[in-house]
């Protein structure tokens, strides 16, 4: 009878230990899968400084910060009426294993209805797989327009060739990326502002030797 009963306690231990292994194995694919889905990868623009002179060209980093490892995929760059496109250049980590796309100034100006696409896929046969954390892609080169405006540039997930990201752990859904924006303000060109300035001391001077003469009257 005490042998049963003994055979019993070691048989829900057993079970016991089989339940709380079964149980932390889901709880810590649960926690690995929320965290995948909440995983924030990021793609951002940085235009430097704040202000750029009418007619001049400027740079602008793409970068991205993914936390998920991608396996490629595309983005859309969108400039407003203040800006043109100039060139791309990628970054020259995108190399060997890379796969481009380059922005063509043409069919992809920018515009609303015709943005840019930039593109890269990572086709390495051997882990690890894709590419993820912080790193520049390339510089998009812009020109300023009009001067007394605002230009801006805004990022999107491709809806063309090649389409949005993937990653390897669902190669059926793509990934949720973050996209950014930036805007520059273009002023008048030095040469413009420096006439302007010499224009304005020169009327100011005529106001004043004006006023002294009336004041001789």
């Amino acid at each position: 009878m005490f042998e049963n009963s003994r055979r019993q306690t070691r048989k829900f231990k057993s079970m016991s230990s089989g339940a709380a292994l079964t149980f932390i194995s889901t709880l810590m694919w649960f926690l690995m899968s929320a965290s995948s889905a909440s995983a924030l990868n990021m793609i951002s623009l940085d235009c430097g400084a704040g202000s750029v002179g009418s007619g001049d060209q400027f740079v602008v980093d793409v970068t991205m910060n993914f936390a998920e490892s991608t396996g490629g995929g595309g983005m859309e760059i969108y400039l407003n009426e203040n800006l043109s496109f100039v060139s791309f250049t990628f970054d020259t980590i995108f190399s060997g294993n890379f796969g481009l796309l380059n922005p063509t100034n043409g069919s992809g100006n920018g515009s609303a209805g015709s943005p840019l696409e930039i593109a890269f896929g990572f086709f390495s046969a051997m882990p690890p797989w894709g590419y993820s954390g912080e790193q520049t892609i390339g510089q998009i080169v812009l020109q300023a327009g009009a001067p007394g405006s605002v230009g801006s540039i805004t990022a999107g997930a491709s809806s063309f060739n090649p389409g949005p990201f993937y990653g390897f752990d669902d190669v059926n859904t793509p990934m949720n990326v973050q996209f950014g924006a930036t805007s520059v303000t273009i002023t008048p060109e030095p040469s413009t502002a420096l006439l302007l300035g010499i224009g304005l001391l020169g009327i100011s001077a005529r106001s004043k030797g004006r006023s002294r003469s009336q004041d001789r009257a």
